[in-house]
């Protein structure tokens, strides 16, 4: 069965991650928005690169190498 999400993903443009049962990187990724996840990233890498403050809506400082 596909997702009831699938349909309306391609007009959908962000999110509000804090209201999200999980937060699953592809889906955090995804409400931010490319631009902003980058920054989110370079921010993370510069004040947490240790990944100290992984709870919530963790944004790895390694993020965008994963992908």
């Amino acid at each position: 069965m596909r997702s009831p999400w699938a349909a309306p993903r391609p007009f959908a443009a962000g999110g509000y991650v804090t209201f999200m049962a999980e937060f699953e990187p592809d889906r955090v990724r995804a409400a931010c928005g490319e631009e902003k996840w980058r920054e989110l990233v370079r921010i993370t890498r510069r004040h947490d690169p240790g990944g100290v403050s992984h709870h919530n809506a963790n944004i790895p400082p390694d993020a965008d190498q994963a992908r």
